[in-house]
């Protein structure tokens, strides 16, 4: 069974004392040359994606 992460969710664990487990992550550069990792998610990773016709070259622009 998949959980379901939301807010009501994070919101329960927190009120219930439990552990919450963070992924922090800076930088959009793939230092490791790793087909993927925490780098990823970083506005600035460079992975182009097109809406409406437009080409997007990172989610920052």
């Amino acid at each position: 069974m998949m959980s379901t992460y939301n807010i009501n969710w994070l919101t329960d664990k927190f009120e219930n004392g439990e552990d919450l487990t963070y992924l922090y992550f800076w930088g959009h550069n793939n230092k490791d040359q790793q087909p993927a990792g925490k780098f990823c998610l970083s506005q600035w990773y460079e992975f182009p994606f097109t809406v409406g016709g437009i080409i997007y070259k990172t989610a920052e622009h």
